[in-house]
């Protein structure tokens, strides 16, 4: 799988000039498949005259706008008729988007997407709940040919929710927010994973890029600090 990095900003108010707000392309084979579309993902795209006939599907881990803010974009994309989007909260992110023509599939907690090729799992977070408290915010994991990549989305300052299972489960590459919770916090549970490579994004504050860097090569996992338009193959 190669995994590029759209937009690797935190969400508070005047993100970095260089980084856009979240958002990840993922590719497997001649397949691709989009998590989460604060990035400005269709411009981005379209400059480079990328194939759209390979995104399968569009995939949004919780309704915050710098998680959602191009999403109108890609629903209302020609190019990407054909793709199927998944979202937590399909009423409220229809009206955010202003549309209500495009079919969507809700997200279901487990695996609810799998097309032989690539399969992804929900896993629920606590960062975002509605009014009855049931979560309406999720990470995904992703398997393509015995690879696995885990995507955190947003979590508790706690980390009460950072996924148990990657203690036993090995995942290749984590993607991990690392702007709601203290940094040791974030290490311990990290340290505990079952976790090839850790790649850190959603800092906040930016300053916090100043600590993580002290700590690379000094973990049993490889912590790297990705940039926008970074790409990694697993």
């Amino acid at each position: 799988m190669k995994i590029r990095f759209l937009g690797t900003s935190h969400g508070m108010e005047n993100p970095p000039s260089t980084r856009n707000r979240q958002s990840i392309l993922i590719e497997a084979g001649d397949r691709s498949f989009i998590f989460d579309a604060g990035a400005p993902v269709y411009d981005i795209l379209k400059k480079e005259n990328y194939d759209f006939s390979k995104v399968k599907a569009v995939f949004i881990s919780h309704a915050h706008d710098d998680h959602i803010h191009y999403l109108p974009e890609l629903l209302a994309a020609e190019e990407l008729a054909k793709a199927k989007f998944y979202l937590p909260d399909i009423d409220t992110l229809l009206e955010k988007a202003n549309t209500q023509e495009r079919d969507c599939f809700k997200i279901c907690e487990g695996t609810f997407y799998n097309d032989l090729f690539i399969s992804v799992r929900s896993v629920k977070t606590r960062h975002l709940v509605n009014i009855e408290g049931e979560s309406i915010s999720f990470g995904f994991m992703i398997e393509y040919k015995g690879k696995r990549i885990h995507i955190t989305g947003d979590m508790t300052d706690t980390l009460e929710d950072f996924p148990a299972y990657l203690s036993e489960t090995k995942v290749d590459m984590l993607i991990s927010e690392a702007a709601h919770a203290e940094t040791d916090n974030l290490f311990e549970k990290l340290e505990a994973s079952n976790i090839g490579t850790a790649a850190l994004i959603h800092v906040y504050p930016p300053e916090r890029y100043d600590e993580l860097k002290k700590r690379i090569g000094k973990n049993k996992f490889t912590l790297i600090l990705p940039d926008d338009s970074d790409e990694y193959i697993i």
